[in-house]
C-alpha cells in the first residue's frame, strides 16, 4: 500500500506529506512535554542534547546508507542505457554488410526501434504505455526483420554476427525494462520516514522551541531530512520526478542513424 502510495504521488507531494508530519509530530512532542513536566520544576540538562543528538545521527546514518543504495540504482541504470546504445549502433553496423533488401530493411528497423527507446523516456510523472507497446512491437519486428536478412546467410560467420548483435540489443532492452521496475524497498522508505516522526517527536519533547528563531531552526533541519528522504525517492524512480536518466548516449546514436538514411 505504502509503495503505491509513495510512486503514485508526486515527489513534491510526498515532500510536503513528510515536512507536515514532521511539524506535526514535533508539536506533540511539545505538547507531552508541558503536560508531563511542569514548566517551573523544569530543568535542562546536558544529556538532552546528547539524546537528540545520537537519534539525529542514527537517522543521519540510515539516510546515508539507503541514498548509496538509491545512487547505484541510478548509476546501473544510467550504465544500461549506455550498454543498449552501443548494442543498437553495433547491429546497425553490422546490418550494412548485409545485402540488399535485407540490409535497408533491417537499418530501418533499427533506426525506428533507437528513436522508440529515447521517446520511452521521455515521461513526466506518468508512464507511457504507450510508447512501452510500440517499442515492444518493435522488438519483435526487429527480430523478425534479422531472421529474414540473415537466412539466406545462415551458413556464414557475417549472419552469426548479426544476429549476435540483434540478441544483444533486445537483450539489453530486456535488461532497461526490468531495472525499471527495481526499487529500494518501500519498508525501507517507511521506515526512514517513520524514525523521522518519531526524532521529531523526541525534539519536540525534549528542545524549547518557544522562540520564533529557535522553532525556525527546528523546522530547517526538518526540511534536510525530507529533502534527502525526498532526493532519495526521486533518484530510485526513473519515470518520476526531476532526476532522471539521462539518454544523451541513445539521443546521439538515433541522431548518427538518421543521419545516414
Amino acid at each position: 500500500m505504502f509503495q503505491t502510495l509513495m510512486r503514485s504521488t508526486p515527489i513534491w507531494l510526498f515532500g510536503l506529506l513528510i515536512m507536515a508530519g514532521c511539524v506535526v509530530a514535533s508539536e506533540f512532542g511539545r505538547f507531552l512535554h508541558r503536560r508531563r513536566t511542569p514548566r517551573e520544576d523544569e530543568t535542562k540538562s546536558s544529556t538532552e542534547g546528547y539524546v537528540v543528538g545520537a537519534v539525529f545521527s542514527l537517522l543521519a546514518f540510515m539516510i546515508s546508507v539507503t541514498f548509496s543504495i538509491a545512487v547505484d540504482r541510478f548509476d546501473s541504470k544510467r550504465a544500461l542505457v549506455e550498454h543498449e546504445a552501443s548494442a543498437i549502433l553495433t547491429s546497425y553496423q553490422r546490418a550494412a554488410l548485409l545485402d540488399e533488401p535485407g540490409r535497408t530493411r533491417l537499418q530501418g528497423v533499427l533506426r525506428s526501434y533507437a528513436m522508440s527507446r529515447v521517446a520511452l523516456e521521455r515521461t513526466w510523472n506518468t508512464p507511457n504505455d504507450e510508447a512501452l507497446a510500440r517499442t515492444r512491437l518493435l522488438q519483435r519486428t526487429l527480430w523478425a526483420t534479422a531472421l529474414d536478412a540473415c537466412y539466406p546467410l545462415r551458413t556464414t560467420s557475417l549472419a552469426s554476427s548479426v544476429i549476435q548483435a540483434v540478441n544483444e540489443t533486445l537483450e539489453m532492452g530486456s535488461r532497461r525494462e526490468l531495472a525499471r521496475l527495481e526499487f529500494v524497498p518501500a519498508r525501507v522508505i517507511l521506515t526512514l520516514v517513520l524514525y523521522l516522526f518519531v526524532a521529531s517527536s523526541v525534539l519536540g519533547y525534549m528542545v524549547d522551541a518557544n522562540s520564533g528563531r529557535r522553532r525556525a531552526l527546528v523546522y530547517v533541519l526538518f526540511a534536510l531530512y525530507t529533502a534527502a528522504i525526498t532526493l532519495v525517492v526521486d533518484l530510485d524512480s526513473p519515470l518520476e520526478g526531476a532526476v532522471r536518466v539521462p539518454q544523451a548516449a541513445l539521443e546521439q546514436v538515433a541522431a548518427a542513424m538518421s543521419l545516414n538514411s
